[in-house]
């Protein structure tokens, strides 16, 4: 990136900032860029010579640029800005889904089109909501094959690609057209045709290998939907075989599971004793096993059979592990 080109970013990313928050100084826009604050107010002298209106309000401790100068505000309710600032903010800056953070830009831009008073009370109350996801530990070794992934999506490009199975092993290169990214717990995957397994596959993006784009293009399907795709999936993994299952949850665990939607098919029936019985359609067990697992001995499996034995089976290998452990009792 040229010096000039630097500073051209810099003075739009600072103008942006001055018109999206209160209270932007030298102080907070050197901080923000990692700059001396007299290069600070030699963009602020740059600014003003080509004609845009900064200048410093006593009142908020900031710049600020004259309204009159920009666009009339975006018309947008309360609860409709508070609504995409808070998301997107929270989200994107607090980096819990990694690789937006185009998003928080966004955000400024957003707010630089708003009035003084809407954009007030919505900091007011950005400070007063959280949004939590489950953290993801993806990090910056990770983007180069996002970026890969999405910029192939978007050209319609065939991608070369080595992946590392769970087990650690590595299989050979496979040719690879990716259709949609989608970020479940935790992680980015991406959905395409495998030309290894002659179907659609579900990858994570963290087990790439290598990755890199040919000089061959793909055609997008024209159907082609993740919801369609998963099925009546427990979460990602599309199982051959559909199972009614049914569970029953003892009383002291039955208003904390009928609090969640856990599968779009679920049906709940509350049962004489205070217990809950829970009824869902699913494809696969391989991740609704782990589920069951997770909620101890208040779940009992009733259907199917195959459930049974599969937890049956889980429940025996984990008491081994403790064998000869004591538990201090």
């Amino acid at each position: 990136m040229s010096k000039e080109y630097k500073k051209i970013y810099r003075l739009l990313g600072e103008l942006t900032m001055i018109r999206a928050e209160d209270g932007v100084n030298a102080d907070v826009l050197a901080g923000r860029y990692g700059v001396a604050k007299r290069t600070i107010f030699r963009d602020i002298e740059t600014l003003q010579e080509t004609g845009i209106p900064v200048f410093f309000d006593h009142g908020s401790g900031g710049y600020r640029v004259s309204d009159a100068f920009f666009m009339p505000p975006v018309e947008l309710t309360y609860e409709e800005g508070l609504a995409v600032c808070t998301l997107l903010s929270h989200i994107a800056d607090g980096g819990q889904i990694p690789f937006i953070e185009p998003a928080s830009r966004a955000v400024m831009k957003l707010k630089s089109q708003m009035g003084d008073e809407l954009r007030r009370e919505l900091s007011e109350m950005d400070r007063h909501i959280g949004v939590h996801l489950a953290a993801s530990s993806e990090g910056e070794e990770v983007r180069d094959v996002y970026e890969r992934v999405r910029d192939a999506i978007v050209d319609r490009v065939v991608l070369e690609c080595e992946y590392e199975s769970v087990g650690g092993g590595e299989g050979g290169a496979f040719e690879f057209e990716p259709y949609t990214l989608y970020f479940g717990k935790r992680a980015w995957y991406v959905y395409g045709m495998h030309s290894g397994r002659g179907e659609v596959r579900c990858l994570k993006l963290q087990r790439f290998a290598t990755i890199q784009e040919l000089d061959k293009k793909f055609v997008m399907p024209k159907d082609f939907e993740v919801a369609t795709h998963l099925g009546n999936a427990w979460r990602m993994i599309r199982g051959k075989k559909r199972h009614e299952v049914v569970l029953r949850f003892d009383a002291g665990f039955a208003e904390t599971v009928a609090d969640t939607r856990w599968h779009k098919t679920q049906e709940l029936v509350y049962l004489e004793d205070g217990g809950l019985e829970f009824r869902c359609e699913v494809d696969g067990l391989d991740e609704i096993v782990w589920w069951v697992m997770g909620m101890g001995p208040h779940c009992k499996v009733i259907e199917p059979r195959e459930l049974v034995e599969k937890v049956k089976g889980l429940v025996k290998e984990m008491a081994t592990v403790y064998d000869g452990v004591d538990v201090g009792v």
